[in-house]
């Protein structure tokens, strides 16, 4: 269970960078890889990369590159920074109360409530229907993805680069991820996901209510 010391998380942040990025979902591909949507360079695989050309007939795929050994296609380009839908995947680690999206699962939301046991926090893993994902801000599954995955550079949760790095999450500013080792076995960096109390919104390390926030913002007008 990671900590709520944040000025611990901040004093480290830029201090230490792994090499690893966090990972959560493994990708089983079809032979024809992904379906174009628009025009220009995507990953049509874990390690190809291609251009979708439309004509009058549809969209065509033009071959670009191959990834290397130990790279992965991410934001259309082969690169040494792991894509997290290409690894394997990690259980979900519940810290509070609530519904949190899977970091990097669009269709995947989880339920963590105590339990009935012993009253620690357990996950219950709940996926969408269709080719529509989790929405944070909503708790609809709403957002229309691309062939069931989310896109390359518009995952639920940002990608871990450094030790405490943290934020609150775009589509509800309640929900906040601290960047931390998974566990003593498994130094992979992973969002480890928090919510503000009472509907709070997280920035600069903190947790503010609503009021608190406005009064913020009305001050730094004068």
């Amino acid at each position: 269970m990671i900590g709520r010391n944040l000025n611990c998380a901040q004093s480290h942040q830029s201090a230490i960078s792994p090499p690893h990025i966090s990972s959560n979902i493994l990708i089983e591909s079809d032979d024809d890889g992904r379906p174009c949507t628009q025009p220009g360079p995507m990953c049509d695989s874990c390690d190809t990369v291609v251009t979708c050309i439309r004509d009058d007939d549809g969209f065509h795929k033009l071959p670009l590159e191959t990834c290397s050994s130990g790279e992965s296609c991410l934001r259309a380009a082969c690169t040494t920074e792991k894509n997290p839908q290409c690894e394997e995947e990690l259980p979900f680690p519940c810290n509070d109360i609530g519904v949190f999206p899977n970091p990097y699962l669009c269709q995947i939301y989880h339920f963590c409530i105590p339990s009935q046991l012993d009253g620690s926090l357990i996950s219950h893993r709940i996926q969408c229907d269709g080719n529509f994902g989790y929405h944070a801000g909503t708790t609809f599954c709403q957002t229309r993805l691309d062939n069931y995955v989310c896109s390359d550079d518009k995952f639920p949760v940002d990608l871990c680069r450094n030790l405490g790095q943290n934020g609150a999450l775009a589509e509800n500013e309640s929900i906040y991820y601290i960047c931390a080792p998974f566990d003593a076995t498994n130094e992979v960096l992973y969002p480890f996901l928090f919510v503000c109390p009472h509907g709070g919104s997280y920035w600069d390390y903190e947790c503010h209510l609503d009021f608190e926030k406005n009064l913020i913002k009305l001050m730094k007008r004068f």
